[in-house]
Parts: C-alpha cells; sequence; structure tokens
C-alpha cells in the first residue's frame, strides 16, 4: 500500500517525455478520466503528485523534457520506455 504517498505515471518518447494525469475537468460532465493511467488512479485509489493536477488538468497529459522531471515532486515515479536501457540510463537527470 502506498498510504498517503503521490504518484506520477510518465512514459519517455525519442524526443518527449509525457506526463498523464487522472483525468481532466470539463463544466457540464464534471471530471473524465480521459487516458491510460485515469483508472489506475481511481482503481487503486492512488493519488497524484501536485503537478500532475496542475499539468494535465485541462488536457489529461502533459509534454516534458529531462530537465523538468525533478519538478513532478512525486513519492514515486513510474516509468514507461520506448528507448533502449543503455540510452535511458545514460541521461544524467
Amino acid at each position: 500500500a502506498l498510504g498517503d504517498a503521490t504518484v506520477s505515471f510518465v512514459t519517455i518518447y525519442p524526443r518527449q517525455i509525457r506526463l498523464y494525469g487522472v483525468g481532466y475537468a470539463d463544466e457540464a460532465a464534471g471530471y473524465l478520466p480521459h487516458n491510460v493511467t485515469a483508472p489506475l488512479y481511481r482503481e487503486l485509489g492512488l493519488t497524484a503528485g501536485p503537478a500532475v493536477l496542475e499539468l494535465t488538468l485541462e488536457t489529461a497529459r502533459a509534454d516534458l523534457s529531462f530537465e523538468t522531471l525533478p519538478e513532478l515532486s512525486a513519492d514515486h515515479l513510474l516509468v514507461f520506455s520506448t528507448l533502449p536501457e543503455e540510452e535511458l540510463t545514460s541521461n544524467p537527470v
């Protein structure tokens, strides 16, 4: 169990890093889960890090750079990557 710990989900692609949120706000419908991680947050009772909510509230996801990863400030960062392991681990960030 993660308790009160916060979680962020990112996928690393060759030219971008994508942060996935818990869904997005919609005035007419309320709060819509609109991506693959939304059910994970909801069904597993996970708490998104503050940056996740800030960056993905209206779009359900946000593109980041390696330099902005530390700003996510989540207790746990779950990473999916399309890069070869050696390329991913050679980045100093």
